[in-house]
């Protein structure tokens, strides 16, 4: 399908620019339409929001919380925080729905370690919520003299 758009003159220059940047001569290989053209699909796939299978939740809570085990004492993080020091993805690019069952999903290994941690053994607390409802954990051990 051929679509026709008007574009500002800054927009043109830009993606002339860009087509200079990227390619030592700008010829017929390397035609605008491409170039706008996939300017556009790489913008398309960057907003693209990913979904998870039952199985792939339940891999990637048990990753968060290993790299959350793994924190320094008194570390305070959101659920959002450690997915992304864990995987190296954004939050934002999970759809929301999987979002809210990772965050449960956290919450309940989070309690479910803690009722099997021994002494000296790293544990996850959740603190408080803040103002977008969002889990405050933090990373602590268990002192020696006393367990959960």
């Amino acid at each position: 399908m051929r679509v026709t758009i008007e574009l500002p003159e800054t927009i043109v220059g830009d993606v002339l620019q860009l087509l200079d940047d990227e390619y030592e001569v700008f010829d017929e290989r390397n035609p605008f339409d491409d170039a706008v053209k996939q300017l556009l699909v790489g913008a398309l796939e960057a907003r693209r929001k990913v979904a998870f299978t039952e199985e792939e939740v339940d891999a990637l809570v048990a990753v968060m919380l290993q790299s959350a085990l793994k924190g320094q004492n008194g570390t305070t993080f959101q659920t959002n925080q450690i997915y992304a020091s864990a995987t190296g993805n954004q939050w934002t690019k999970i759809e929301p729905s999987v979002r809210k069952s990772i965050g449960k999903r956290f919450r309940a290994a989070v309690e479910a370690h803690a009722k099997t941690a021994d002494e000296g053994d790293a544990v996850i607390t959740l603190l408080a919520r803040n103002i977008n409802n969002a889990a405050v954990y933090e990373r602590s051990t268990i002192p020696r003299h006393e367990l959960p």
